[in-house]
């Protein structure tokens, strides 16, 4: 069983919550190309889902589109308010209590960030290396020349601190 495609006005919403997902400071607002249509791509992927997760997928447009009622106490939708409004109730619902609308509202983060890293232009400013980075150090620690060989003949040694193993991974 599939759900309906979305409504013009979930469509609108899902547009609000990528804005507010994506905002960017004025200064920087032209350097962040649009993507396109959230709410098609919403669309899109919800005709795609089994219907457990598209159910997941709707609730959470809507508890997002809704929160302006509980979080700002305000009658209003995620779509009518201003971008710094939508941007603090984004936050809030991040940091509810309530586990399971903290992880969902992180799911449709998630799920609007792949539609924003699919456009070519985001890609190639996401991999693009300037100048002046500073190479990456590898984490893996490097092995210690072996020591003298120990009074013991076995093949790993003890110490105060607790046995080692000579053939541990690292």
């Amino acid at each position: 069983m599939k759900l309906p495609h979305l409504t013009s006005f979930e469509r609108e919403w899902a547009r609000a919550v990528f804005g507010a997902v994506f905002a960017a400071p004025p200064e920087l607002a032209a350097d962040i190309p649009d993507p396109g249509d959230a709410g098609e791509f919403m669309d899109v992927a919800l005709a795609r889902a089994p219907l457990e997760p598209a159910l997941g997928i709707r609730l959470t447009l809507w508890i997002c589109a809704l929160a302006p009622l509980f979080v700002l106490r305000r009658f209003a939708t995620i779509a009518s308010l201003e971008l710094s409004d939508r941007v603090a109730v984004l936050d809030a619902l991040g940091k509810n209590r309530i586990y399971a609308v903290r992880q969902l509202v992180l799911g449709m983060k998630a799920m609007l960030a792949l539609h924003f890293a699919k456009d070519a232009r985001v890609r190639e400013r996401l991999s693009r290396v300037s100048e002046d980075a500073v190479p990456a150090r590898s984490l893996r620690r490097e092995r210690r020349a072996p020591s003298a060989p120990a009074a013991s003949t076995s093949t790993s040694t003890s110490s105060a601190t607790g046995a080692v193993n000579d053939n541990a991974a690292e």
